[in-house]
């Protein structure tokens, strides 16, 4: 928990709350061509809601994250794949 005088790594003032995650959450969409043939990366999801069903590698946005940072970080943390090339897709 931050204190209430505390800044972020942008300057930004922390709000004077517990918790610092917003709900939004961002997906990694990998893919690659093989033999004129389109492959997509999956992971298996280890945690509720949908345990062991495929599911694209994200998580939640980190309070104060861009959201292109949070789709690197989550592709990193849970594939080990370092992304080189991002493109926002779409915001809901």
């Amino acid at each position: 928990m931050h204190k209430e005088n505390e800044f972020d790594e942008y300057g930004r003032k922390y709000p004077n709350t517990k918790y610092h995650k917003p709900q939004l959450t961002c997906d990694a969409l990998v893919f690659k061509i093989v033999d004129d043939d389109t492959k997509i990366l999956l992971i298996t999801r280890g945690k509720a809601p949908d345990v062991g069903k495929l599911a694209f590698p994200g998580g939640h946005l980190d309070y104060n994250e861009e959201p292109q940072q949070c789709c690197l970080r989550e592709l990193k943390e849970e594939t080990g794949l370092i992304g080189t090339s991002i493109e926002l897709l779409d915001v809901r």
